[in-house]
């Protein structure tokens, strides 16, 4: 039990007697509630946890072979093989590069398997390995070409690791035009440019 007090004061001119009083008041516990004791516990048995099904993997790709290799390739847009902007070109024992319709490497090459991946080698006249390509198979029609390596003293060293998609060219692309054909095309657009030619006029209605 406990009892508080309060004092109430007043306003200015009450009497000091009238200032001074003290009201109590007693607060008393409330009664303990009564026990309720628990006679069962409700169990209920959560839903067994969903296990993600594991990501699809793609089955291994058949590694390169030669066959598949042989031919011309570009890279990224088959576009490049009709005015030969930029080509490869893989034969059984020999391999081009042409840039702008020229030819700017040309050597003697081997094919050897490394793995999944084809190792596409150059060798000198005397038959030493001086360089090679790695390259992997993606379909018939696309190959990554993964490192380049050179021979630095006496062992090949990787040079570069271009991670380039190639792309096959069709067989159906058409030649790429000579140098003039080129150059006069050029000059048409370029003048076409500078003087567009006027349009047709309409017929009357």
């Amino acid at each position: 039990m406990a009892t508080i007090a309060l004092g109430l004061g007043a306003a200015l001119g009450v009497q000091a007697a009238d200032r001074s009083r003290i009201t109590t008041f007693t607060l008393s516990p409330a009664e303990s509630l009564a026990p309720h004791p628990r006679t069962a516990v409700d169990t209920v048995a959560l839903p067994a946890p969903e296990v993600a099904a594991p990501p699809a993997v793609a089955p291994p790709l058949p590694p390169l072979a030669r066959e598949q290799l042989m031919g011309r390739w570009t890279e990224r847009d088959p576009a490049y093989c009709e005015q030969e902007q930029y080509v490869l070109e893989w034969a059984p024992e020999q391999m081009r590069i042409l840039l702008d319709g020229r030819v700017i490497d040309s050597g003697a090459v081997r094919y050897t398997e490394d793995g999944e991946a084809l190792k596409v080698e150059r060798v000198a006249a005397d038959g030493t390995l001086v360089a090679s390509w790695r390259l992997f198979g993606v379909d018939d029609d696309h190959v990554k070409w993964v490192a380049a390596a050179e021979r630095r003293d006496t062992a090949l060293t990787v040079t570069a690791n271009p991670d380039k998609l190639l792309v096959r060219c069709t067989a159906t692309a058409a030649p790429a035009p000579g140098l003039m054909l080129r150059a006069r095309r050029w000059w048409a657009a370029f003048v076409d440019r500078l003087w567009p030619a006027a349009e047709p006029p309409r017929p009357a209605s």
